[in-house]
């Protein structure tokens, strides 16, 4: 059987896993910390490169702050709020010792923080509806075991104590959650408690993991995904223990936790995803959006598929999906923002109105560089391959052949999958 076959029964077996039974052992579950013959770490790093390669090369903003945040639970909750509203200016943070527990108190906020404490129906709700919530410790349990926000759950027999300033090794070093941190991050008290989780790689990001005494294999302790419209961030440390001594590290990383995106996988966001903040990293198609009668509210409370909407309705931008540098297309500019740059530097009009063959042809000059797809039957460093009908079937079952590198896994899987014939 070859390796995308196994990859993608192990996907099926896993995902039934989390669904149907969460609260079994590593060893019961089978070999763990692996995926198709990839472990967490590559595929993770997977998600992640793809999402921050699309950051360099558009040029997004770092980061887009929350204008109201929650804090909920814990007795150190108020640390833990008085340097949030210290380090965001502008910033309302409020903390509670149990969460709201109405529709109409919760829409209020766009991140809530809930630490050590269960949520509740309408908290679980708010999420989905486009909230961010950032878990700590065993506030996990809820958000992963009994509410299933996202596709993993906690462990038993993995949520005690460690080892005081255990090391925490992030996936993506300086992106991300870990932007600003070093890596590998420890904070005394803070990082010495865990939880670790089985995992969904499809629907679920494994941004962190610990090595437990005894055992070699990599254990996730920090988690990412998107639950329908909404956010989650699972932090399985203790971080809030003494927080009022906590490091800059550990600092850092709420601030992080609290501003990441988890449609890109970063702390930034884009004018044309709906997302729970205000605003979007664009300030003139903000302004232009929200100067419109009846569209305040996209700088004020969230920037939602309406906000979204009227980027392309009132000219502010344009949100049609870029196309391959490679290839014409009838939208302007490509995929890749540097080519796209070099190319419209020559020919303007590539960037104003379509991608035709003659900035296709630019595109490949020595000049800009673009790399082009190639056999589709062959791995290669370049993403996706030179028929698009194969390379969109097999990207369909796996988006890091058409945003990162066409690999072996991908060439395989054209035959596998049905996408297309290989001769050998």
């Amino acid at each position: 059987m070859k390796a995308a076959t196994v990859m993608m029964i192990m996907m099926a077996v896993m995902a039934v896993g989390v669904l149907a039974e969460r609260g079994e052992t590593g060893d019961e579950r089978g070999e763990e910390g692996t995926f198709g013959g990839r472990g967490y770490e590559e595929m993770a790093r997977r998600q992640f490169r793809t999402a921050f390669d699309v950051e360099a090369s558009t040029g997004r903003a770092p980061r887009s702050s929350p204008s109201k945040i929650a804090v909920c639970g814990s007795s150190y909750y108020s640390y833990v709020a008085s340097m949030l509203q210290a380090s965001l200016p502008g910033v309302i943070v409020d903390s509670f010792s149990t969460p709201p527990s109405t529709a109409s108190a919760l829409s209020a906020y766009q991140t809530i923080l809930l630490l050590r404490t269960p949520g509740n129906t309408e908290l679980a709700n708010w999420v989905k509806n486009g909230g961010r919530l950032v878990t700590e410790w065993n506030a996990a349990q809820w958000a992963l075991d009994q509410v299933k926000l996202l596709g993993a759950g906690t462990k038993t027999n993995t949520s005690g104590y460690v080892g005081s300033s255990t090391p925490i090794t992030f996936i993506s070093p300086g992106e991300g959650l870990s932007k600003g941190l070093h890596n590998p991050y420890s904070d005394d008290g803070r990082s010495e408690y865990f939880f670790s989780f089985f995992v969904d790689p499809t629907t679920t990001t494994v941004q962190a993991t610990i090595v437990r005494s005894g055992n070699v294999e990599l254990q996730p302790v920090f988690l990412s995904g998107a639950a329908e419209k909404g956010c989650v961030v699972i932090l399985g440390d203790d971080w809030t223990d003494n927080f009022n001594s906590a490091s800059k590290d550990t600092q850092t990383l709420i601030l992080n936790a609290v501003q990441f995106d988890c449609a890109v996988g970063g702390c930034f966001t884009e004018c044309c995803k709906a997302h729970s903040s205000p605003r979007c990293d664009d300030e003139g198609i903000s302004e232009c959006v929200c100067n419109h009668s009846g569209y305040s509210k996209c700088c004020s409370h969230s920037w939602n598929d309406t906000c979204v909407a009227a980027v392309g309705k009132f000219g502010c931008g344009d949100c049609a999906t870029p196309g391959a540098c490679c290839l014409s297309h009838s939208s302007a500019g490509c995929v890749n923002r540097n080519v796209s740059r070099c190319v419209c530097q020559q020919r303007s009009s590539c960037c104003s109105s379509v991608w035709d063959d003659q900035c296709a042809a630019l595109a490949t000059s020595a000049n800009c560089g673009a790399q082009c797809p190639q056999d589709c039957c062959v791995s290669h460093p370049t993403a996706s391959c030179q028929n698009s009908a194969i390379a969109s079937c097999v990207c369909k079952a796996d988006r890091f052949c058409c945003d990162v590198q066409w690999d072996s896994f991908c060439a395989e899987a054209v035959v596998d999958l049905g996408c297309g014939t290989c001769c050998s």
